[in-house]
């Protein structure tokens, strides 16, 4: 199954790309496209068309002369150019996943639809903000277990939530910052170098997505979720602190096996993991401050944080694939 990935250059493409490589998906099955800058033949300078990701060459191809025809999914990687050329590709008859975090309207949610609705499917699908593919798998399984009341939430965000543009501009503003010059927030509202944004101030925020999409994930339950988020000026992940209610009675220890046997999730309860030091391209997401008050034994609370593009998004993506080819 062929697939084109979209925005193929940007941090959530390079790291698709890589894992599919490295798990031996058809290289030649996958097509990086993306705009890129062509130079005179007579220039000093490269053309940046090529993209090398875990040992192999990608050639990319621009979305303006791309045969969509030519593929049966679409990966969406970078906002603008999946507003720009969705529509189009949906008319070739691909399947279009759209891994930003802007929403397109009419869009249908992935986690609304069985493995076998992917069977001959065409149009947009959504694919869940990061933060809740990070919280899903943990609160899916003990809702099953014990039955979750309210879920309180507090999310923070690094600047990789805005992808390259987002890295750039904390770069930038640091530096600036540090040598005593004036800056310019362009990306964000306001200066994220050495600051704190409340999400609100960004358009659509987090919280609101955790708000949205968590309860799809629930299917015989409707408990209460209630998310705060903020940008802190970190690269790389997020993490997020949860206090969660519930029916039944669940220990630290019963949690922490429940939880233990999850792919894909380590715990580390006696341990200092940080995004930066220990998790920054890492596949799996780290559980920590996992803790319950005696007077309170049906309310736990825990911390748990990832490089949610490799841990969270790829993985599903690559899952999504695997189910609408069939395999």
């Amino acid at each position: 199954m062929a697939i084109a990935v979209l925005g193929a250059s940007s941090l959530l493409g390079k790291a698709l790309i890589e894992r599919l490589v490295r798990n031996r998906y058809p290289v030649e099955a996958i097509v990086a496209v993306d705009h890129f800058t062509e130079h005179d033949d007579d220039s000093d300078e490269n053309d940046d068309r090529q993209l090398d990701i875990a040992d192999q060459s990608f050639e990319l191809s621009s979305p303006d002369a791309f045969d969509w025809g030519a593929v049966q999914v679409v990966i969406g990687c970078e906002p603008q150019l999946v507003q720009d050329y969705a529509d189009e590709a949906v008319s070739f008859g691909a399947v279009l996943l759209n891994a930003t975090n802007t929403e397109m309207l009419g869009a249908v949610s992935t986690l609304s639809l069985a493995d076998s609705e992917w069977v001959g499917a065409q149009g947009v699908y959504q694919v869940p903000n990061a933060t809740v593919l990070l919280l899903s798998h943990l609160l899916e399984r003990l809702d099953n277990e014990v039955g979750l009341e309210t879920i309180h939430i507090s999310v923070l965000n690094s600047v990789s939530d805005q992808g390259q543009s987002g890295i750039s501009e904390l770069a930038g503003q640091t530096a600036r910052l540090l040598n005593g010059l004036p800056v310019e927030p362009e990306v964000y509202a306001k200066q994220v170098a050495f600051n704190l944004l409340n999400n609100s101030s960004e358009g659509a925020s987090t919280a609101e997505a955790v708000e949205q999409q968590l309860p799809l994930v629930f299917r015989d339950s409707t408990p209460v979720i209630m998310a705060h988020s903020v940008t802190v000026p970190v690269f790389y992940g997020t993490m997020a602190l949860v206090s969660m209610q519930y029916t039944g009675v669940l220990s630290v220890a019963e949690c922490a096996d429940i939880w233990q046997a999850l792919e894909g999730v380590e715990l580390h309860l006696d341990q200092l993991v940080t995004l930066v030091t220990d998790l920054n391209q890492q596949p799996y997401l780290s559980v920590t401050e996992l803790r319950q008050s005696a007077q309170q034994p049906h309310q736990l609370k825990f911390c748990v944080q990832a490089d949610t593009i490799y841990a969270c998004v790829v993985p599903y993506l690559e899952k999504l694939i695997q189910r609408i080819s069939g395999n």
